[in-house]
């Protein structure tokens, strides 16, 4: 969900579909679009990325990519094109409690 103009009271639901999923590409969403105060919310369409066939290395760069100041969490989910079997990496900067 979104804020539009930051208004809580104002949210708005996208929600994309791939019928074909490509080796190596991915979709990114992310939550904010360049500097701010406010920071400026993320629009438009997911944008492609290159991603590789490790979800750990995956997430460990694009965490790599993002302002310290700003980053919190980053999930990469990667899916097998043959199984269909699943694996989750996050990556949180803070402590998640037990």
């Amino acid at each position: 969900m979104r804020a539009p103009q930051n208004d809580p009271e104002c949210q708005a639901t996208h929600v994309s579909a791939y019928r074909t999923l490509l080796p190596g590409r991915g979709h990114c969403i992310t939550t904010y679009a360049g500097d701010g105060h406010p920071l400026p919310p993320f629009h438009g369409e997911p944008f492609p990325v290159h991603l590789g066939e490790d979800p750990v290395a995956v997430a460990e760069h694009f965490w790599s990519l993002l302002d310290d100041d700003n980053r919190v969490a980053l999930a990469v989910k990667a899916v097998s094109l043959e199984t269909g079997e699943a694996a989750i990496h996050v990556i949180n900067a803070y402590p998640v409690a037990a």
